[in-house]
């Protein structure tokens, strides 16, 4: 009898085995800045922004020991600034450790050379429908693929709106399922917003949570460096000077319009507008060619704002809603200008720059005849 103890201690060894703690894996999903890499708008509050996305990535990697995948949509524009806006994105994933990451048609539009630098800064694997397209890490299964065709087997899959008029959206499937019922759908959002931490348990997925980037959450040291030198970039470069200029009319400036609008003057004064490049300068925007055209007096036409002469056309002004006026005020009854609304805000207040603008509400605040 003396073999009783050792069954029974293997017995139980077997038990210990068989029953073993359930696993969480934790999965970040960001991702959709769309050329968004801070907060814009003048509306309250302004969420989100690359270096508030890269404090709570290494808050929750540290907390929970989380996967880190991004989807991808870094800018939406071609151009020089946006190669330098994926390279500053993709710095910061390099150096917060980003697990994997997806290569955009917006992306893979500027070219090889841009492609080739996102991978080396990035450092973690590239995901391409037109190269490695999947990659298993901690038993769960990344992908991505082409609008229609499924990937089957995969766990989480980064899916592309086929006209790319959607920032991507990641698919969750039950494990085993491809189905499009089976899909549960999260997305961190446009404009860099947000973010999403999936908890998977024993490769199932248990549940999901949306988190904001709100003001409350703090810059984080290295993605501010990489952000500062995309900022040093961009005027070290003068790419503010390059901006292709057409014929609009020619301009007059504010102070043309006093002598027969002094009451609109009057309130135009009082408003945000007539301070709109001082803000800028505030945040070291003021050379950033994606700001600058909404905090100007005609930055895209010949004639208009240049930054040789910062003093000459700054701020909002009438002619930023209104139009040229130079003619209007040397003949103010042959040549009229355009009475304006809504539609020309929402040129600048959109709901990517300005989320919760509404016409109604601000145009109180600037209202005048």
């Amino acid at each position: 009898m003396k073999w009783l103890p050792h069954v029974f201690g293997a017995l139980l060894f077997g038990i210990g085995l068989s029953v073993q703690p359930a696993q969480d894996v934790y999965v970040i999903v960001t991702g959709g800045a769309r050329g968004n890499l801070a907060p814009c708008g003048c509306t309250k509050p302004m969420t989100g922004g690359l270096k508030r996305m890269a404090n709570m990535v290494r808050e929750l990697k540290v907390r929970h020991g989380a996967l880190w995948i991004d989807t991808g949509d870094i800018t939406n524009a071609p151009g020089r600034q946006s190669e330098l806006k994926v390279e500053a994105y993709a710095q910061v994933m390099g150096e917060l450790g980003v697990d994997a990451f997806a290569i955009s048609p917006s992306e893979r539009a500027l070219g090889e050379g841009v492609i080739l630098s996102m991978k080396s800064l990035a450092k973690g694997v590239a995901l391409d429908p037109s190269g490695q397209d999947s990659v298993t890490l901690r038993s769960i299964r990344i992908a991505v693929e082409i609008p229609g065709f499924p990937h089957p087997e995969a766990d989480v899959v980064i899916t592309r709106d086929p006209q790319h008029r959607e920032p991507n959206i990641v698919s969750v499937f039950p494990s085993g399922g491809t189905s499009q019922a089976d899909r549960f759908q999260v997305s961190p959002g446009e404009a860099l917003r947000g973010l999403v931490l999936l908890r998977f348990r024993d490769g199932v997925l248990a549940d999901s949570k949306a988190i904001p980037l709100e003001p409350r959450v703090a810059e984080d040291p290295q993605a501010t460096r990489a952000y500062n030198s995309y900022l040093n970039r961009i005027k070290t470069e003068r790419l503010a000077e390059k901006v292709l200029k057409t014929d609009q009319g020619r301009f007059a400036g504010s102070t043309s319009c006093t002598n027969c609008h002094p009451s609109a003057t009057k309130v135009h004064m009082k408003t945000a507008h007539a301070h709109a490049m001082s803000t800028l300068k505030t945040v070291k925007h003021e050379l950033d060619p994606d700001c600058i055209s909404c905090h100007s007096v005609g930055f895209d036409a010949r004639g208009g704002y240049s930054p040789l002469q910062p003093k000459k056309f700054a701020e909002v002004g009438c002619e930023s809603c209104h139009g040229a006026a130079a003619s209007h005020v040397a003949q103010p009854k042959v040549y009229k200008l355009p009475k304006v609304g809504e539609k020309k805000c929402l040129t600048c207040h959109t709901t990517r720059t300005s989320p919760g603008f509404t016409f109604l509400k601000n145009w109180t605040k600037i209202k005048h005849r």
